[in-house]
């Protein structure tokens, strides 16, 4: 740090404020920490780091409830930045999105309402809660396509997801497309993104319970 020069400790999180922000002081240096989600840390650890922290960042005014009041003046709101690209018109889009995925077996109807999830496939991404609202969709008489690009770790959650939406007959109609690099072009050809991401929850897969637990910002 005295070879840089450095004026402020960046943390990323909450436990590496904790662990660290001490040196900070003991160095002459301003403590920063960014908050994206809400804090995945015990009360007495999380309440060491706002008592270390000089200032915090946030991805979105929501999190500021997770703060002691006394400590929200050190806060401050910066949306994460997105670079800005030309928009493609929906019809473009849709037209190219079908023409690639046919080429990857997945056939839709363009026509049809199409709705984009893009997240890992993981439980607290919510997209068993995105299966069970396509299934109640399609009863009340809206018949639409979903698709869902993101990771997938090839674990229990994702094999379960597979089995709900074979169950409910939706094979045709939801569609996992795993890592999908562009995403301005699959955004701009839908109707609607969705996020389902979850708080807290407890699911059961195969007669187990599993804990859920999120920490979206």
């Amino acid at each position: 740090a005295d070879d840089l020069d450095a004026r402020v400790l960046h943390f990323n999180t909450a436990r590496g404020l904790t662990m660290a922000g001490p040196a900070a002081h003991l160095s002459g240096r301003r403590a920063v920490m960014h908050l994206r989600g809400v804090p995945a840390i015990g009360r007495a650890y999380w309440a060491a780091s706002q008592a270390l922290g000089d200032a915090f960042v946030l991805v979105a005014h929501a999190l500021l409830p997770s703060f002691a009041p006394s400590v929200r003046p050190r806060c401050r709101v910066v949306y994460n930045g997105v670079e800005p690209k030309a928009v493609i018109p929906r019809e473009h889009a849709r037209a190219a999105l079908v023409s690639e995925l046919s080429t990857r077996g997945i056939a839709i109807d363009p026509h049809r309402p199409l709705f984009v999830s893009v997240s890992s496939i993981v439980p607290f991404k919510g997209l068993h809660h995105l299966v069970t609202a396509a299934e109640h969709a399609r009863r009340r008489g809206l018949d639409a396509t979903y698709l869902c690009a993101g990771h997938a770790p090839g674990d229990r959650y994702e094999a379960w997801l597979g089995e709900r939406v074979i169950a409910l007959g939706l094979e045709d109609r939801v569609h996992f497309l795993g890592f999908w690099e562009d995403v301005h072009g699959l955004v701009s050809a839908a109707d609607a993104t969705v996020l389902p991401s979850v708080q807290e929850e407890t699911l059961v897969i195969d007669g187990a319970p599993v804990g859920v637990l999120g920490t979206e910002g």
